[in-house]
């Protein structure tokens, strides 16, 4: 999740085919073909693998509930749980005073128990189809707020069967960066004795970023000392609005692993990984999915290109309007050489945004690498 990625929850789903999402920052380009077929490793070779219970590392998987009704993350909890061990669920919005509304997805955690699977609850700054900057600035500098917070969630957490709290705080100003470290040392100190894991999803980023209002107030540093888990979202590399390129490209991944990997300890660290990718046409954008892009192709009768510096691939299409796309995207092949850094730094997991974007050939390829 993300500056980013949850800009997209109010419009998710709005099409069956073709989503719109939000979101981050920027890179390049080169060709190669590539298919989008089966799972595909970096040596090339394809592989259908059958499901292993993962045990040496947390795999987390995101869980929004979009609109009343909204089964997209329960079906892949129910199609793929044996693939993963963990959901967090997108619930609760807070507020400047410490309150938390929203209704946990019962038949999600469920179901997630009944695979054994750990569920947590994700808190929001998530406002009117953007992260709302004021809302948290309000929140992490009152004391009495931030004590508001965790006294709800030592209500909400068994109440709801949570295994923990997962803080998604976005769109955080730069000098908030000391309320926001205290924030999550003060609930750590509440929860911890109680039994409950904290979460805290950060940008990736690749460098000490102290002042902007993307990465600024994130202390890798003194979260990685608090926290149980630290989800790097190393996602919208090029976001949503911006212009076109890879979403995560395997260049700017290492440099956030390798930052986050020299302030954290590795055990602690989930790597981002991406279900989805975007549709740039004109001054619009669009999300693509998995289950989306294989549509685009036939539809077109596209071949996808590989960018094999960026190790992503990538399409052009010109639609029926004569209005021309770029369409950079995530797939099992760029997906493998994410989760060979999680192996080759020894990191804790991987968190998955998001659920229900993703099919048999992702799970197959993070069965593959992370068993």
């Amino acid at each position: 999740m993300s500056k980013k990625l949850r800009l997209f929850l109010a419009l998710l789903l709005m099409s069956l085919f073709i989503l719109p999402l939000p979101v981050l920052a920027a890179k390049k380009v080169t060709t190669k073909p590539t298919s989008t077929t089966g799972t595909t490793t970096p040596s090339g070779t394809t592989t259908t693998t059958s499901p292993t219970t993962v045990t040496g590392k947390t795999i987390l998987g995101y869980y929004p509930v979009d609109y009343s009704g909204d089964k997209t993350a329960y079906n892949s909890v129910a199609n793929y749980g044996s693939y993963f061990n963990a959901i967090s669920t997108f619930t609760y919005r807070v507020d400047g005073q410490g309150n938390l509304t929203g209704t946990a997805p019962a038949d999600g955690i469920s179901l997630a128990k009944s695979k054994s699977m750990k569920a947590y609850a994700l808190i929001h700054n998530y406002i009117n189809g953007a992260f709302d900057q004021t809302t948290a600035s309000t929140l992490l500098g009152s004391a009495t707020a931030r004590q508001n917070v965790i006294n709800r969630l030592k209500t909400i957490l068994p109440a709801n069967g949570y295994n923990g709290v997962n803080v998604d705080l976005e769109n955080v100003k730069g000098t908030d960066r000391a309320n926001y470290s205290q924030f999550i040392k003060e609930m750590k100190g509440a929860l911890g004795p109680l039994g409950y894991t904290v979460i805290v999803s950060v940008p990736g980023k690749t460098y000490n970023d102290t002042t902007s209002s993307w990465g600024g107030a994130f202390d890798f540093t003194a979260l990685g000392q608090s926290a149980d888990f630290v989800q790097i979202m190393t996602y919208d590399e090029h976001w949503f609005g911006g212009t076109p390129g890879p979403i995560a490209s395997i260049g700017y991944v290492t440099k956030a692993v390798q930052y986050a990997t020299s302030v954290i300890p590795k055990e602690k660290i989930l790597l981002g990984i991406a279900t989805y990718g975007y549709d740039w046409y004109g001054s619009s954008t669009k999300t693509v999915t998995y289950l989306t892009v294989p549509k685009l192709l036939s539809q077109y009768n596209v071949t996808p290109q590989w960018d094999d510096t960026a190790k992503c691939p990538w399409f052009t299409y010109t639609d029926s309007y004569g209005q021309s796309h770029q369409v950079w995207y995530e797939n099992a092949q760029s997906t493998a050489y994410k989760l060979d850094l999680v192996n080759q730094y020894g990191l804790g997991g991987i968190g998955i945004w998001r659920l229900g974007f993703e099919d048999q050939s992702f799970w197959d390829i993070v069965n593959s690498k992370l068993k």
